[in-house]
């Protein structure tokens, strides 16, 4: 197997940065870079570590939105 066939089934990690930008996407409900990426993978999984999680959640004061917004992906 090519090292670009096993990438397209491998796990993709996202960082603060792709979070911050879909959270954006999502609460201007708009079509951006981050919402094609998603729908171009789909229905790859996608993941975030702890840490982006937290750094993520610094954000928000009621982590219930938190975990609602990232509940689609693995942590």
């Amino acid at each position: 197997m090519s090292a670009l066939a096993a990438g397209a089934n491998a796990v993709l990690l996202l960082d603060i940065g792709f979070l911050i930008e879909l959270e954006t996407e999502t609460a201007d409900r708009r079509t951006g870079p981050a919402k094609r990426l998603l729908a171009a993978r789909a229905p790859a999984p996608t993941a975030i570590s702890l840490v982006t999680l937290a750094e993520f959640a610094e954000g928000f004061e009621d982590f219930t939105e938190v975990e609602a917004f990232c509940s689609r992906f693995t942590v």
